[in-house]
């Protein structure tokens, strides 16, 4: 018996110490997406739309990354400079665990650049992106 908890005890630890170590990226001010198109799907389902894979875009607020097949909650966050961050993420989709870093920079009043800092991430999955601030109401 004890051999069988063990190693539940292990996987419990894993999946609830990100959840524990969950930190608030303060200097996001708001819901950001990709698109106008993400932020009329944030609209929609504000307003009762149906959830699913088509529905649900991407967003990023101050407490961390959310997508229809999962999300992920700030563990760390470090100023840079003036406009810049380091942000580690703890990720979870269905029983998949990661952990992945990304950098922000302010580039307007409503709009980061964010890109992927992962190590072993491709050159592809580390070209900044933009996100801009979405007024969901």
């Amino acid at each position: 018996m004890r051999h069988r908890l063990a190693p539940a005890l292990a996987l419990l630890a894993v999946f609830t110490l990100p959840v524990a170590a969950q930190q608030k990226a303060s200097f996001i001010d708001g819901t950001y997406v990709l698109n106008a198109d993400g932020c009329t799907k944030l609209k929609a389902l504000k307003h009762g739309a149906a959830e699913s894979i088509g529905t649900v875009p991407w967003s990023v607020t101050a407490e961390g990354i959310s997508y229809w097949e999962g999300g992920c909650g700030w563990s760390k966050v470090k100023t840079l400079g003036a406009r810049r961050w380091a942000l580690t993420a703890a990720c979870g989709e269905d029983i998949d665990m990661s952990v992945e870093s990304y950098e922000y920079t302010r580039t307007s009043p409503s709009t980061f650049s964010v890109k992927l800092t992962t190590k072993g991430a491709s050159p592809k999955e580390r070209k900044p992106v933009s996100y801009q601030r979405c007024d969901v109401k």
